[in-house]
């Protein structure tokens, strides 16, 4: 089974999502975010959401969306209620919750795509990522550094699998 995913005038092939979440997660697990662990996502509908919150699950965590209509109390609160340990945001949301967010969570800003600044009318400086914060794409380097495993491309069945796998896993503990 192949696919696209469609956003604006942007698309991207199934099979470079997986490779993307691929090395998203191996990222996360670079930063020892784990089983039950969990990530916070403040984003509007985009490829950066289907990447983090997959990438969440491929390696046990929980992905948290956070609503982006939020005010910074409440988001903050979200995000320290639910223990994350690292939060991906949109950049032209990050200046409005950026104090709300613990300074021991990884934080990890994408660019926000062009429909989403065109429908809301922002300007191009918002939606760059800030010099000196992360980006979600540098997770890939984190990923080669954990060798060939984390950065294969898995197929979306593989996927699957690993997830069950490790759902499976979880449950047996929880049983003992």
């Amino acid at each position: 089974m192949s696919g696209r995913i469609i956003s604006g005038e942007r698309e991207l092939a199934q099979s470079e999502l997986m490779a993307r979440v691929a090395r998203a997660a191996g990222g996360l697990a670079a930063l020892g975010i784990g089983a039950d662990g969990a990530v916070a996502i403040v984003l509007r509908n985009d490829f950066a959401f289907f990447e983090a919150a997959m990438a969440a699950t491929l390696v046990g965590a929980y992905a948290v969306p956070v609503n982006w209509h939020f005010k910074s109390d409440e988001a903050g609160h979200v995000i320290r209620d639910c223990g994350a340990r690292a939060v991906v945001i949109h950049a032209d949301l990050w200046p409005a919750i950026r104090d709300a967010i613990p300074t021991e969570v990884a934080l990890f800003v994408v660019a926000t795509p062009p429909e989403i600044r065109d429908a809301y009318g922002l300007e191009p400086a918002v939606c760059r990522v800030p010099r000196g914060r992360h980006r979600l794409g540098r997770l890939a380097g984190r990923a080669r550094a954990l060798g060939p495993a984390a950065a294969a491309r898995p197929h979306q069945h593989d996927l699957y699998l690993r997830h069950h796998r490790a759902a499976q896993g979880r449950a047996a503990r929880a049983g003992q």
